[in-house]
């Protein structure tokens, strides 16, 4: 579920979970996230899967 959504859906992850949690704070680190480990798609769905955890989702 996560792999395939944060292959190459950065909006639609964006969008998704913003709505759920705080918009800007949320957005900011999941877009920073995204530019920093676009070379390492595992270490980046990790690091969501455990952010989303961590936010109760």
């Amino acid at each position: 579920m996560f792999p395939r959504r944060a292959h190459g859906a950065a909006p639609t992850f964006s969008s998704t979970d913003s709505r759920r949690f705080g918009a800007g704070k949320l957005l900011q680190t999941c877009f920073e996230r995204r530019v920093t480990s676009s070379s390492s798609q595992v270490t980046m769905t990790e690091r969501d899967n455990a952010t989303l955890q961590g936010f109760g989702s």
